[in-house]
Formats: C-alpha cells, sequence, structure tokens
C-alpha cells in the first residue's frame, strides 16, 4: 500500500467514524425536531386566532366615525345644558316675580 491510499484509508475511517458519531447524535436531535414542528403548529394556530380577531377589530375609520359622532353628541349635550340653565333662569324669575306679588299678612 503506498502513502497515498494509506492517507485515503484514514480519511474514510475518520470520515466513517465522524457520520456514524453525527448520526448517533442526530437521533435526539430528530425528537427535538418533531417537538418543535409541534410546537410550531400550535403557534400557527394561534396565530390564525390573533389574525382573525384583528380581522374583526375596527379600522382607523371606523374608529373616526365614532369619534365624530361622540363630537357631535358632546355639541347637542352642550346645546341641552345652555337650554336647560335658559329654562332655569326664567323659572327663577317667575318664582321671584310670583313671590313679590303674593301679599303677605300683617
Amino acid at each position: 500500500m503506498t502513502d497515498y491510499e494509506t492517507i485515503i484509508a484514514a480519511l474514510s475511517a475518520v470520515n466513517l467514524a465522524l457520520t456514524i458519531t453525527v448520526i448517533v447524535g442526530n437521533r435526539g436531535d430528530r425528537k427535538r425536531m418533531t417537538e418543535l414542528e409541534g410546537a410550531m403548529r400550535r403557534h400557527d394556530e394561534r396565530l390564525a386566532c390573533v389574525e382573525t380577531a384583528a380581522d374583526r377589530s375596527p379600522t382607523h375609520d371606523d374608529l373616526a366615525k365614532i369619534y365624530d359622532r361622540v363630537n357631535e353628541t358632546s355639541r347637542l349635550i352642550h346645546r341641552v345644558e345652555g337650554v336647560v340653565e335658559s329654562m332655569n333662569g326664567n323659572l327663577n324669575l317667575l318664582l321671584h316675580r310670583t313671590m313679590r306679588d303674593i301679599p303677605t299678612r300683617t
């Protein structure tokens, strides 16, 4: 056997030993890969639920419409408040006048 053939045989033996080591070491990795695939499947399901919920959530345009309606309601409430204050003033004036015009017993 020549030196070249000896080196090739030694490299082949080292290659075989490393291949066997990797194969034996990968047995645990296959189990871990299976566990990771299961975890990824569960995450995919959860992500699908989140995406479904996000699709049903209000958009910026929906919130803008709500904001406009709240502002309109606030404006109307302030208007009603002014009218009620005016009515209160008128009732106080009438009460004052009525009390002034009632003759007192002496």
